[in-house]
């Protein structure tokens, strides 16, 4: 669960638990109009309700899958994620690579 928080708070560029206080503006109603009203930032809200729907559909799917097709079911999931983390890994790669021969070449 601290991988889900993270990557929440990384995406968002916020604390994991504010939209939970983004669906407490979105909710809130003054009664009183003295002050300037309570805005929820709706963008925002909407990624962190997308990336809590796909964590739980994650979360179902591969429950399923291992239920009913065993350990194997993990095999697609694993290929997929390998192949979405090779671009940010190639892309440090070879910007170290980069700066290794500036370093040698000035």
């Amino acid at each position: 669960m601290g991988g889900v928080g993270a990557l929440v708070a990384f995406l968002s560029g916020a604390v994991s638990t504010a939209w939970l206080v983004n669906c407490g503006q979105l909710l809130y109603l003054d009664r009183s109009h003295a002050h300037s009203p309570v805005l929820a930032d709706r963008g925002r809200l909407t990624v962190h309700t997308q990336l809590v729907g796909a964590f739980f559909l994650g979360g179902l799917l591969g429950a399923t899958g291992f239920k009913y097709l065993g350990y194997i079911s993990t095999v697609p999931l694993a290929t997929l994620l390998l192949l979405l983390v090779m671009r940010p890994v190639l892309e440090d790669w070879q910007r170290a690579q980069d700066r290794g021969a500036r370093r040698e070449n000035p």
